[in-house]
């Protein structure tokens, strides 16, 4: 399952989550995502400077295209 396209919906939650401060573990079990997908994506959500406001006016497709 490599190079899988996850929901950016399952995303959006599971970065709002960890800015909330829940751990990578907790995420990844809540949403059935794995922990790998979940430290990836919060990675380049660091990564890019992105803040919470941002990730609230973005569509799915802009997020999609900025983390691919």
């Amino acid at each position: 399952m490599t190079n899988k396209l996850t929901d950016m919906s399952k995303i959006r939650k599971a970065l709002k989550s960890h800015s909330s401060g829940k751990s990578k573990l907790f995420i990844s079990n809540y949403l059935s995502l794995s922990r790998n997908t979940v430290k990836k994506y919060i990675a380049l959500f660091d990564a890019l400077g992105i803040n919470l406001e941002d990730l609230e006016k973005k569509t799915d497709a802009d997020l999609e295209n900025q983390f691919s």
